[in-house]
């Protein structure tokens, strides 16, 4: 599968997982929007291990992995920040939806911190030299 062919693949799966995704919140299926995305997730996979050339240099490597440690950067601790406010200022009502929210917050924050120290364990381990 050449290259054209496969950004032309992505761009109908996205506008697929898209059309399902604003059918299921109209319709308010959890099920459907997360079938889709799981479809989407995995029709993507399938026709990305069909292509033959990704037009990829170690530029373009280097700015993607700036770029995700920029927005891993500034949204954790704004997150952070956002979920301590939130269950800060309705501490007194701890059934409230803003403490609630705060929480889920917190965990969002703590399962996103634990996904990139396990990542950068892996990579580190993969990409390792043998000079100590």
């Amino acid at each position: 599968m050449s290259y054209k062919k496969f950004k032309n693949l992505r761009f109908l799966i996205i506008v697929f997982i898209a059309i399902t995704i604003s059918i299921a919140v109209n319709m308010e299926n959890a099920v459907l929007a997360t079938s889709a995305i799981i479809i989407g997730m995995i029709a993507m996979f399938a026709i990305k291990k069909n292509v033959k050339e990704l037009r990829t240099d170690e530029m373009i490597q280097s700015i993607a992995g700036k770029s995700s440690l920029w927005a891993y950067s500034i949204c954790i601790p704004f997150l952070a920040l956002l979920s301590i406010f939130f269950m800060f200022s309705s501490l007194s009502d701890k059934g409230s939806d803003m403490y609630n929210l705060g929480m889920v917050l917190s965990y969002v924050v703590l399962f996103h911190i634990a996904t990139y120290s396990i990542a950068f364990i892996y990579f580190r381990n993969k990409y390792k030299s043998d000079d100590k």
